[in-house]
């Protein structure tokens, strides 16, 4: 984006968008987790990431998220 010459939109990305997802980061951040230690600060990101690109304005709903969220977790690890 190219705020000097006006631009705030290219085709369906706005700046918009780019802060209200790291709005709902923040707050989530704040709200639900309380503290985002800086050592696992990325998976935070990864999670909301997920969801924000799985959300049911996007037509995914739960049962498929479901689904998605088991597949991206197939042949790993839980080391926790």
């Amino acid at each position: 984006m190219n705020h000097s010459v006006t631009e705030y939109a290219r085709s369906d990305v706005t700046t918009n968008s780019a802060e209200s997802f790291f709005g709902v980061f923040k707050r989530g951040c704040n709200g639900v987790y309380q503290h985002c230690g800086e050592q696992h600060f990325q998976r935070y990101l990864d999670e909301f990431t997920f969801r924000y690109n799985n959300r049911s304005k996007l037509g995914i709903e739960d049962a498929d998220r479901t689904v998605l969220a088991i597949k991206g977790a197939e042949g790993k690890r839980l080391t926790y």
